[in-house]
């Protein structure tokens, strides 16, 4: 389950039972350098970015026209603060 933070814009993944990535790793993705590109720009609004969900594997908003790559998220997320063994 994927969940946004509206007021920091930020996605938590691997909070669970299930990790997201299979290293068993747990990432958080900032998204407010994103926010200032058109393609992104919807997730200011607070609804929006708290509409996310995944959907084969991928991030997505708005029925999948807003989304990020697992990798993206992997390559460019900081590791969480504890790791799912």
């Amino acid at each position: 389950m994927a969940a946004a933070c509206a007021r920091c814009r930020t996605i938590c993944f691997g909070r669970g039972s299930t990790p997201r990535f299979n290293t068993g790793e747990e990432r958080v993705y900032d998204c407010k350098p994103l926010l200032s590109r058109s393609g992104f720009a919807a997730l200011k609004d607070t609804e929006v970015c708290n509409s996310v969900y995944i959907d084969y594997g991928v991030t997505v908003w708005c029925d999948g026209e807003i989304d990020i790559s697992p990798n993206e998220l992997y390559t460019n997320g900081a590791k969480a603060d504890k790791d799912i063994a």
